[in-house]
């Protein structure tokens, strides 16, 4: 671009300025107006041009800069993060060492506290075996004063049944005597019974014999009316049948031969006696 000024530049000087017309300065005008506008043209180009360079060296700055900002921030990162970390790893020692500590500690308070345990257990238990001893001792003594009391009284219930089994075999004993003494009356009694109902027996043997021959006597007296009844009024009135049916199944047993009397028989029935009356 600058030869083409300069060769421009070379011609327009070599013209010559006399025998020009006016269509030719018309001519010559406009083309030095385009040669004018190009120029500028390019002037303006080589401006924008010169501004985007200047834009790309501020842009490629900017960018250094801040690539130089990244590395040092993260050189700065990386200290305060070795920073944190020493701290972390002094944090954890210390950490440790007080746990250490809190822990010994804490054995040294758990193994006093389990002595002063142990102690006040040790303590307690004698304590609790003297109660219980004192305890059996109270008991044993209770227990030996109340079979003490049991044995009196044992002994005195058994002085009382004793006594009682006393008065009674000497009830016993008076009570037999009494009874041997009325069982010996009254056998005396019975024995003198005895003799009077023995010596009574002929008597009353003899008088069961009339009674019975009276007896026979009688029932036949009694069929001798019933006979004569039967004759006069007929064997199906009432009378007769009274007659017939009245017992005399005791009488035939008594007067059966080969049967003696049991001088203890009741008194026989005296419906006959009755009707002889009535006959006689």
């Amino acid at each position: 671009m600058s030869s083409r000024s300069s060769r421009s530049a070379g011609s327009d000087g070599d013209r010559p300025k006399a025998s020009m017309t006016a269509h030719q300065a018309l001519r010559a005008k406009k083309q030095a107006e385009i040669e004018s506008r190009a120029i500028q043209n390019r002037i303006e180009y080589f401006k924008r041009e010169e501004e985007k360079i200047w834009k790309d060296l501020d842009a490629v700055r900017r960018q250094a800069n801040k690539i130089e900002d990244g590395r040092g921030r993260v050189t700065e990162k990386k200290m305060v993060g070795q920073m944190l970390q020493e701290a972390k790893v002094k944090t954890v020692v210390e950490n440790r060492q007080k746990a250490r500590l809190i822990r010994e500690e804490t054995e040294s308070h758990k193994s006093q506290s389990a002595a002063e345990l142990r102690r006040a257990k040790a303590l307690a238990g004698e304590a609790r075996k003297r109660e219980a001893m004192e305890a059996a001792q109270k008991k044993r003594m209770v227990e030996a004063q109340e079979r003490l009391r049991n044995t009196e009284r044992a002994v005195a219930i058994q002085r009382a049944q004793l006594e009682a089994k006393l008065r009674t075999s000497k009830e016993q004993a008076d009570r037999l005597a009494s009874l041997r003494e009325e069982h010996e009356s009254e056998k005396r009694v019975a024995e003198d019974e005895v003799i009077a109902v023995e010596s009574r027996l002929p008597e009353l043997e003899r008088e069961e014999q009339i009674w019975l021959q009276r007896l026979q006597n009688s029932r036949i007296v009694t069929q001798s009316v019933l006979d004569e009844l039967e004759t006069s009024l007929g064997t199906g009135t009432q009378v007769t049948s009274l007659l017939k049916t009245k017992p005399g199944s005791r009488l035939d047993v008594l007067c059966s031969p080969g049967k003696a009397p049991h001088p203890m028989e009741d008194t026989f029935e005296e419906e006959p006696l009755d009707v002889q009356e009535k006959a006689d």
